[in-house]
């Protein structure tokens, strides 16, 4: 029964670690000068990923400053969600509600 609530959260969470690493990457290439930010489909990536990634990170952010200009704080968020969606499938699995 747990079966596709277990399966609709894993494919959320990993859905938002795609579009994470998506926009990562992106604002990676415009950094260095590989891509040009005026191109409609990275300007659309960068629109689409601060909306939806941004929001995630601040809070992540307040608590982890950058480290001589580095932000770990992509890094940390992608982690956590890999934990939570660890977490969550052994408890359903300790509980028999999956496999």
């Amino acid at each position: 029964m747990s079966y596709p609530v277990y399966w609709l959260i894993h494919n959320i969470i990993f859905l938002f670690q795609i579009v994470i690493f998506i926009y990562l990457v992106t604002r990676l290439l415009i950094q260095f000068d590989v891509v040009n930010s005026y191109n409609q489909l990275v300007q659309f990536i960068l629109k689409f990923g601060a909306a939806i990634v941004e929001p995630a990170l601040a809070p992540i952010r307040r608590f982890v400053p950058p480290i001589n200009g580095i932000d770990l704080s992509p890094i940390i968020l992608l982690l956590g969600l890999g934990f939570i969606d660890l977490v969550f499938a052994q408890l359903l699995v300790k509980y028999q509600l999956l496999g």
